[in-house]
């Protein structure tokens, strides 16, 4: 478990969203304290970032019961896109997304 408080990233409603930083096989255990209960999760990563991570963290969410379903979108500034984003939220409908359902951005 990392000692480095979270950063809070405010947004324009009030609201702040903690930004953790520690090794990805801490995630579940960052999961669990935050008081979610293994279910499936929601991966989003690009494909330079799925080679290097995804794996470690699919793993570490399995062994401790989670089911990550993971999306991989291309690159680059061409993915920054409402076509993108249209592609990720038909993707989480497709597999029955709730709204507690966890989303990791990797």
């Amino acid at each position: 478990m990392s000692d480095l408080r979270p950063l809070r990233i405010p947004t324009a409603d009030g609201r702040a969203y903690a930004v953790h930083f520690e090794p990805l096989s801490e995630a579940p255990a960052r999961m669990e304290r935050a008081g979610l209960e293994p279910g499936r999760c929601l991966i989003v990563t690009d494909d330079h970032v799925s080679d290097l991570y995804l794996e470690e963290v699919c793993e570490a969410l399995e062994d401790a019961g989670w089911h990550p379903f993971p999306l991989i979108v291309a690159h680059g500034e061409a993915s920054k896109s409402l076509e993108t984003y249209r592609l990720v939220l038909d993707w989480a409908m497709t597999i029955g997304v709730t709204r507690d359902t966890p989303v990791i951005a990797l």
